[in-house]
């Protein structure tokens, strides 16, 4: 644990200044998510190891969740079963609709970071809670969660296909259509889905801004020199066809999904 970190973990606060991702915060947050939702996980016992009156190591016991899978693990896996995506999107609007009405924000919601349980009626939950706000605009929040789920779910392609952005936008007015941040909201969204928000670029940042001060001329020309600065591998020779069916299958199972929430 990093100084900046022991601080921050002996104050119990998480800040820029003392640090974010200690384990004080992944307590609180585990425990906020689990109290006020059904997509927590359960937290046991929580202990600090000191030296010189500052923690340095920390150790969080939560439940164990066995048997259960990252959701990009079982999406990849039923590629041509409709039926299961159409219920694993279906969770994972129920999971943003809660986290819509408790005002929590999980600052990285990927699908690496949302399990999927043996049994398919349980509810989804969310791990890696180190990083979370409880304090933004419910509607750059539901843009923030899609974006980056959807992001990662098509593989982060830079240019996705007009429709996937269209079936984002849908989800996110049936998410936050009622709210007055939604038409910034859903101008935000495709450059969400476009581009990658991991760091150097500030999701915790995007969240502070109130939807009539968010600058998205800004933070577009923030993102696009973020990603032409991240170098990514070529891709072998047959993987564009395969990205575009997989994208194709993507939209196909988010328009299954939003005809059978009607």
């Amino acid at each position: 644990m990093p100084p900046r970190k022991r601080l921050g973990a002996l104050l119990g606060r998480s800040n820029p200044l003392v640090g974010y991702s200690h384990g004080t915060a992944e307590l609180s947050h585990n425990l906020a998510l689990n109290e006020q939702t059904a997509h927590g996980v359960r937290a046991f016992a929580f202990g600090e190891y000191f030296r010189g009156g500052l923690p340095v190591q920390q150790v969080l016991l939560q439940e164990y969740l066995v048997d259960w899978q990252p959701f990009d693990a079982v999406w990849k896996l039923h590629e041509d079963n409709a039926t299961l995506r159409r219920t694993l999107l279906l969770q994972f609007f129920d999971m943003l609709v809660s986290l819509r009405d408790t005002g929590i924000s999980h600052l990285d919601l990927h699908p690496g970071n949302v399990m999927v349980s043996p049994d398919l009626q349980a509810p989804l939950r969310a791990i890696d809670c180190g990083q979370m706000s409880m304090e933004a605009d419910p509607a750059i929040s539901a843009a923030l969660h899609l974006g980056v789920f959807l992001h990662e779910l098509n593989g982060k392609r830079a240019s996705p296909a007009p429709e996937l952005e269209d079936g984002a936008c849908r989800l996110l007015y049936g998410l936050v259509g009622a709210e007055a941040g939604f038409a910034t909201a859903e101008r935000l969204l495709p450059l969400l889905v476009r581009h990658s928000t991991k760091k150097p670029f500030s999701r915790r940042r995007l969240l502070r801004h109130k939807p009539d001060k968010l600058k998205l001329d800004a933070v577009e020309k923030q993102l696009h020199k973020l990603s032409q600065r991240r170098r990514l591998p070529a891709p072998a020779a047959h993987a564009p066809g395969i990205a575009s069916r997989q994208e194709q299958r993507l939209i196909a199972s988010l328009d299954d999904m939003v005809t059978a929430m009607r």
